[in-house]
């Protein structure tokens, strides 16, 4: 019976608040333009229209990276202060912008601030519109939406280097006709985003949610007034960074995607090592999403169900097995245990970001607190190629990478253990 109830409630849950969850889809799918993934794509034509090397490309899309996380914190603040369909429209207009000058591009130095907008606009902001319609207005069932909002990533993993790469080689389209395509395409996902947010009547509909939202607020702000509880006000962004559990926690928070980038960048050297062939490795990456993609929706119930907090660090587990197995493995399924792990992993610590934030700090800054939060890592997946490289060239190999990865998971698993003993205080 109590599966039967927990089925019926979930799909209820899909039905009374499907328009802001394919918002956040839209969002997060919308997201993959500005994500390595995709961009990378078009190294090799970037590299032959303007004669760059490699690393001379890389330096270029390491430094709009750098900028675009330096703008974040200050750019991102500003959905706490504007309307959120002024907001997303400006979003949408800036990556959409950002696609134009790729598929243009003159000059070379145009690429910069075009990397810039694709970072900042896409892998940026596109999330954080997610992640605040999460914390706003999902109130208990925030888990459960923040399991749903990755899917958007995980379904532009699968379709969109596909989709660029036939459009190139099978349509025989020009790199820049690509950009101009996906220009268009999400200018018109930007109506069907307002489309989710337009007043449909409902009682779920986004005028009610966030008037709704609004009293909460207010109501916080009087409660936390009248009994100097902080555990019912709303945290700005300096009280926020002055909170030692804000940085205890974003510990939990990076340690998956650090480790992530550090290991799918040295992913050649990885399979060069185990004397597998890059297309077995590859394959890996199918257990990666399969694994991401089944487990998010899940983790968003037991989020619900046991606290964000608490579930950080259970979601650390699968990572930390996959690392510490495979230096033991030749075989070459080892690809699968290790990336199945990470994307494990990443499935079920990603619900928990947005409801741990809110859970400690309020709604009324989320997107404040957000920014900071994606901010940082982008900082740290910028970090994480720099520091396991050096342990590579330093002599460390296979057990330096493993070795600091552990330690970053336990160091993990222990500051989010601070955090919940001071939250039972």
């Amino acid at each position: 019976m109590g599966n039967t109830t927990t089925t019926l409630s979930y799909w209820r849950f899909l039905r009374d608040y499907w328009r802001l969850l394919g918002f956040c889809l839209l969002a997060t799918f919308c997201s993959s333009f500005g994500q390595t993934f995709y961009v990378a794509l078009f190294n090799g034509h970037l590299q032959e229209t303007f004669e760059l090397s490699a690393s001379q490309l890389a330096a270029l899309y390491a430094t709009a990276t750098l900028i675009s996380g330096a703008a974040l914190p200050w750019v991102g603040a500003l959905v706490d202060r504007m309307r959120l369909p002024m907001y997303t429209t400006l979003v949408f207009a800036g990556l959409a912008g950002s696609c134009l000058l790729m598929s243009w591009l003159p000059v070379l130095w145009m690429l910069l601030p075009a990397y810039v907008g694709l970072r900042l606009f896409g892998q940026g902001l596109m999330g954080l519109l997610a992640q605040t319609v999460i914390g706003r207005y999902f109130e208990e069932y925030c888990g459960r939406a923040a399991g749903i909002s990755p899917l958007g990533v995980f379904l532009g993993q699968l379709l969109l280097p596909v989709s660029a790469v036939f459009a190139m080689q099978y349509m025989e389209l020009d790199w820049r006709t690509t950009w101009l395509i996906a220009a268009v395409l999400i200018g018109l996902w930007s109506m069907k985003a307002h489309f989710f947010l337009h007043d449909s009547g409902g009682p779920n509909s986004y005028c009610l949610l966030h008037a709704n939202y609004l009293q909460r607020i207010a109501a916080a702000e009087h409660s936390g007034s009248s009994n100097h509880d902080t555990r019912c006000r709303q945290w700005r962004r300096g009280e926020v960074l002055r909170d030692w559990r804000f940085h205890a926690l974003l510990v939990s928070m990076l340690a998956a995607p650090f480790i992530v980038t550090g290991v799918l960048f040295n992913q050649v050297w990885l399979a060069e090592l185990k004397g597998w062939e890059l297309t077995s490795w590859a394959l890996g990456f199918v257990s990666y999403s399969v694994a991401a993609a089944a487990v998010s929706p899940l983790a968003g119930i037991a989020v619900d169900r046991i606290g964000a907090i608490r579930w950080i660090g259970w979601a650390l587990l699968p990572m930390g097995v996959g690392l510490a197995l495979f230096p033991f493995i030749e075989q070459v399924w080892g690809a699968h245990l290790l990336l199945g792990s990470l994307g494990l992993s990443v499935g079920m610590a990603m619900p928990a970001n947005t409801p741990a934030w809110v859970k400690l700090y309020g709604t009324q800054h989320i997107g404040s607190i957000r920014a900071m939060v994606s901010a940082a890592l982008v900082f740290s997946t910028a970090a994480a190629p720099l520091i396991f490289g050096l342990a590579i060239d330093l002599g460390g190999g296979l057990q330096a990478i493993v070795l600091i990865s552990l330690a970053l998971l336990l160091a993990a698993w222990l500051l989010r253990q601070a955090v919940l003993r001071s939250e039972r205080a």
